[in-house]
């Protein structure tokens, strides 16, 4: 998603407007794309800690640009229904959803403590896929910003597919279902995030919209971030609120959470 014309735009204060100092960009490897791609005007200090490191490793694989897209959906009063059944899962099965997530089961608990939803599809009687819907404020992890949804909306989040069930519709049952049930309790409004991966066609037939595109890539301890708008102005307008970002060039320490 970098532009020409925009290599010098800086979003931020204090210590990252000091990272003005740009020099050519090094090629980053694009997910989903076949041709290397670019984001222009990597800070200086970057390109030499990362020449440093990597100089005596010549095979070292270049670091993977994420290109990712934040969509809105306003809900209607009524919706495509999921192919599969969609069920929430409370505290008293915190198991079943523990053991589809593996080794992040540890998880599940903590999740729905905090008032996290947890919606899973079935089929034959087992676990096909699960997903997340958040009405406070949550972490994205790809993006390494929070996402602060407003009075009656909600986040849909760390949407998964069992192996064996992929190419069957489960995600877009799962986004189906969760959006229903987000409308019985009187939610307006879903946010959620994807990467340029086939399952986010699914969305725009549910309903949802983009609102904010990124691309992002994470080196030598830096989080260099693109954010362009949409299309439709006033989801990118809001999707800035939610999300406390300016679209344009962001560059600041990168941080891990797990949760």
């Amino acid at each position: 998603m970098a532009r020409d014309g925009q290599g010098r735009q800086m979003v931020g204060r204090g210590r990252e407007r000091q990272l003005r100092g740009l020099r050519r960009a090094a090629p980053l490897q694009q997910r989903s794309r076949r041709r290397p791609h670019v984001l222009p005007t990597l800070p200086r200090r970057i390109c030499e800690r990362r020449r440093k490191r990597d100089q005596h490793h010549p095979q070292a694989a270049l670091p993977l640009l994420i290109r990712s897209t934040i969509w809105a959906a306003d809900l209607a009063p009524s919706g495509p229904p999921p192919l599969f059944p969609v069920e929430e899962v409370d505290r008293s099965r915190t198991h079943v959803i523990a053991a589809a997530m593996g080794e992040e089961g540890d998880l599940a608990a903590t999740r729905l403590a905090r008032g996290c939803r947890c919606y899973v599809v079935w089929i034959e009687g087992a676990v096909a896929g699960y997903g997340w819907l958040s009405t406070g404020p949550e972490w994205i992890g790809e993006l390494q910003l929070e996402i602060k949804p407003r009075e009656r909306e909600g986040y849909i989040w760390n949407c998964v597919t069992v192996a064996e069930h992929r190419r069957r519709g489960v995600f877009r049952s799962l986004v189906a279902g969760i959006t229903i049930a987000a409308r019985r309790h009187g939610d307006r409004r879903m946010w959620i995030g994807s990467v340029a991966i086939p399952p986010e066609k699914a969305l725009g037939p549910l309903g949802f919209e983009p609102a904010l595109r990124f691309d992002s890539v994470t080196l030598v301890g830096m989080h260099v971030m693109r954010v362009t708008r949409a299309s439709n102005r006033r989801l990118a307008t809001d999707a800035s609120s939610v999300l406390a970002v300016r679209p344009g060039l962001l560059i600041r320490g990168s941080h891990r959470r797990r949760h």
